[in-house]
């Protein structure tokens, strides 16, 4: 869930009850030390470093939505999104934004530190403050329900027969998605620099050059594409991790990324 640069205490105290809301408002009461009484005392805004309809995207909407049913608090929650470069666009944003205890941004772990690597980000993950772990992300393997790969070996096997043909779509460089790809390029026994990769500021963009066939292969976070899979429009082969979460039949990939911490 969101970091706040440096201005720690007040604003986790209410936003750290936003990681125990699901489906239901039962947060409990609010910490009566008076480290919140006077917060907020106007609007939030939540930066979500990647395009609308993405993992960072949902997570903001729905924090939002969640402060604001649960009336946790009365103020205002507005979204905005700054996508591109791995994250370090809104990374960048939100630098220029320090001591404001009213801007939040949500983010992974593996994402931002691969994206600030990738491209050279002048502005580093530390500046940061983080306020509360909401989620462990499963990277899911997919393909469009009329494809030929039935599995993931089928895949890896076209890949070693002609790796630029066999194209993969994902999140940013230097990502979770992008490290899988080249995690199971190698495993194949094929040079990463090979394999084409089309980058993505993931959600919709993912499923768009999937389901049009520029991109035969995508990763994305299972939260993403799960409704798709449920329509039938996508196949899942493989998920990260040590199991399938309940009501996905695919096997967990050996060589996938791990699951990435979302702040």
């Amino acid at each position: 869930m969101p970091p706040l640069l440096r201005n720690g205490p007040r604003l986790a105290a209410v936003v750290a009850l936003v990681a125990t809301v699901s489906s239901a408002c039962t947060i409990g009461s609010l910490d009566d030390s008076g480290a919140v009484a006077d917060y907020p005392s106007r609007g939030l805004s939540i930066l979500a470093p990647g395009s609308v309809g993405g993992g960072w995207d949902a997570r903001a909407r729905g924090i939002g939505s969640a402060l604001t049913t649960c009336e946790t608090i009365d103020e205002d929650v507005t979204v905005t999104n700054a996508p591109g470069a791995g994250g370090t666009i809104g990374l960048a944003r939100m630098a220029g934004r320090g001591g404001d205890p009213y801007q939040l941004m949500t983010m992974d772990t593996v994402t931002m530190i691969g994206g600030a690597i990738q491209n050279h980000s002048p502005v580093k993950l530390s500046e940061l403050t983080p306020v509360a772990g909401l989620t462990v992300s499963t990277t899911a393997i997919v393909v469009p329900a009329r494809s030929s790969f039935r599995d993931l070996r089928s895949v890896l096997a076209a890949m070693r027969k002609d790796p630029k043909k066999t194209s993969w779509v994902g999140g940013s460089l230097g990502g979770p998605d992008h490290i899988t790809v080249a995690a199971l390029a190698k495993a194949a026994g094929v040079p990463a620099r090979k394999v084409t990769y089309v980058p993505t500021g993931g959600g919709g963009e993912v499923l768009n050059l999937l389901l049009s066939g520029a991109s035969k292969v995508g990763l994305s976070t299972l939260t993403e594409v799960r409704p798709q899979i449920e329509a039938g429009k996508l196949r899942v082969l493989a998920v990260s991790g040590d199991k399938a979460p309940e009501g996905i039949d695919a096997p967990p990939s050996p060589h996938s990324a791990t699951a990435t911490r979302a702040w």
